[in-house]
């Protein structure tokens, strides 16, 4: 599970409650998310999924 998804690491930082983000149920990372939800590919120098 993605840190910022899981509720045991969110009251860590002071927050209560699930995150319910449509990026938390999908295999992207989150600038992959963003990217997506302005309407454009992420760039491959940005989001090459193949480098490690």
């Amino acid at each position: 599970m993605k840190p910022l998804c899981d509720a045991s690491n969110l009251v860590k930082w002071g927050r209560v409650g699930i995150n319910e983000s449509n990026w938390c149920s999908l295999g992207v990372s989150l600038t992959e998310y963003v990217w997506s939800y302005i309407g454009s590919d992420c760039p491959p120098d940005i989001c090459n999924r193949n480098e490690p």
